[in-house]
């Protein structure tokens, strides 16, 4: 007598070997079993095996770029051609990245880096922030410190180096020719050298001087501090500030008065005008950068390459951004809204252009102007927590919920977004793919030649006119199967008895 268990797991073998098999003489995926596992081809063209929904996923492309993530405790990038290698454990715990003999790892605050991983005598760093400093330089020099006992660190915080003895009784660091020693960090240090010299006891007393470039000091500070240049362009300016009554600076044709400072300030001459009346509620500048706020009500700002404006600080920005050849535009509505256009410069730059009776085109009236849709090539919207949309030429992504409130970020996209992505549609020049519940429910289409839905397990339809034209039906991965290619018709019944018709 054939027990319920054994008729379960013979009836679960069927179903794998349905999955396995597909509708057959039909192009599909090597196999479907919904969120359990699947091995497909992905929309962009990579091989692709997923398993246990978003947990396991696994990527390979034709030119050797690699993908593997076990959400979430690793994600695993690797790129041959360019000799990388990105590793994440448990992001942002740890990680580990090579870019050819080049290896950096990362464990809370651990980390070391090996400078060339070909060369036992190279330069590394390891490093237990902020306890444990340990290496060697890159000129072969070994060294170790323990903080806050002493020590020394050669090449960190752009200093060649640093010595330290009971931290912060006494230290001293090296940055090419000048030598600072201090004394009770940060009450007492003293700089020689590379022409420069400072001295410094705070809040007491302190003044620096830069050889043909300046000299600084302050007493009692920030009571009064005073500042006088010596570059060819403005020897004799500089300018004092007797905090908070009063302050006054020349420098290079401009001239500021400050009251209160830093409440109220006023800058003029050279073509720049600075208003401060009081900061920062009201800021106005006129010349480099254009500017004026009533923060935080509202506010705008412009300089070479960028524009930018707020209503409601932070809630509400705007920004136009030129750089390398494009224009991007970008809103946020804080935490719901980010929008982002971008196009081409000679797309979006319409400066100077001219109408037909002669009256300017302004950039926001041009038909080429970023945000209109035959000019833009890339654009991106998120609702927060809702959904998210993209598009790069005729490439596109969309996807729901999004719980990651700013624009995409690479490590969260590999190690978590799946989990929250309930539905999913990308479209990679003629092939879309739909996507719910990590495989429910699938859908892909081929432009006008192939198509395949699948509700995981009860049904699945495929049509392919490729090669010869194929149509098929399939229920409970083959316990019912309609198949027609060509002017073949056959039916297939419990998985395993095939009638032709």
């Amino acid at each position: 007598m054939i027990t319920k268990s054994r008729a379960e797991a013979t009836l679960a073998i069927c179903m794998l070997a349905g999955a396995c098999a597909g509708i057959a003489g039909c192009a599909s995926p090597r196999f479907d079993l919904g969120p359990v596992a699947s091995a497909d081809v992905a929309p962009d063209g990579n091989e692709r095996l997923r398993s246990l929904g978003p947990v396991f996923e696994k990527q390979q492309a034709a030119d050797g770029k690699r993908f593997l993530a076990v959400r979430p405790f690793l994600a695993s990038v690797k790129n041959p051609e360019e000799e990388r290698i990105l590793s994440e454990f448990v992001w942002p715990v740890g990680m580990k990245k090579e870019f050819g003999t080049d290896r950096f790892w990362r464990f809370l605050t651990a980390y070391g880096n090996d400078f060339n991983t070909s060369d036992p005598g190279s330069r590394y760093r390891f490093v237990i922030f902020p306890f444990i400093f340990a290496g060697r330089d890159k000129a072969g020099e070994g060294y170790f410190a323990l903080f806050p006992l002493g020590g020394t660190i050669h090449e960190y915080l752009r200093r060649d180096r640093i010595a330290f003895l009971l931290f912060p009784l006494y230290g001293w660091s090296a940055v090419g020719d000048a030598r600072t020693t201090s004394l009770l960090w940060p009450i007492v240090s003293r700089t020689r050298g590379d022409g420069v010299s400072r001295f410094r006891a705070f809040p007491f007393y302190g003044r620096s001087f830069s050889r043909d470039c300046w000299t600084k000091q302050f007493v009692c500070w920030p009571v009064w501090t005073s500042v006088r240049y010596e570059y060819p362009d403005a020897a004799g300016d500089g300018g004092f500030v007797l905090f908070p009554l009063f302050g006054r600076l020349k420098y290079k044709g401009q001239k500021t008065l400050m009251l209160v400072p830093p409440l109220f300030r006023w800058t003029a001459g050279e073509g720049e005008k600075r208003v401060f009346c009081p900061w920062p509620f009201f800021q106005y500048s006129k010349g480099q950068t254009d500017k004026l706020y009533l923060w935080p009500l509202w506010g705008k700002k412009s300089s070479a390459g960028m524009q930018s404006s707020f209503l409601l600080w932070p809630v509400v920005r705007r920004e136009r951004v030129e750089q390398r050849g494009r224009v991007t535009r970008r809103l946020f509505i804080a935490p719901f809204v980010v929008s982002e256009v971008s196009c081409s410069s000679s797309a979006g730059g319409t400066q100077g252009a001219v109408k037909p009776d002669g009256a300017d085109v302004s950039a926001e009236e041009s038909p080429e102007a970023p945000g209109d849709a035959a000019a833009v090539d890339a654009r991106y919207f998120k609702l927060w927590p809702i959904f998210s949309w993209g598009r790069e030429s005729d490439d596109s992504r969309f996807r729901m919920l999004e719980l990651w409130p700013t624009r995409d970020l690479a490590p969260v996209e590999r190690n978590f977004s799946p989990f929250w992505t309930l539905y999913s549609r990308v479209s990679v020049d003629d092939v879309c793919e739909h996507e719910l519940l990590w495989g429910i429910f699938r859908r892909r289409t081929e432009g006008s030649v192939f198509s395949r839905t699948a509700l995981f397990p009860f049904v699945e339809t495929h049509y392919d006119v490729r090669g010869e034209a194929c149509r098929g039906l399939s229920i409970l991965k083959g316990l019912f199967e309609y198949r027609r290619a060509g002017l073949r018709k056959s039916v297939k019944l419990l998985y395993f008895l095939e009638l032709t018709l």
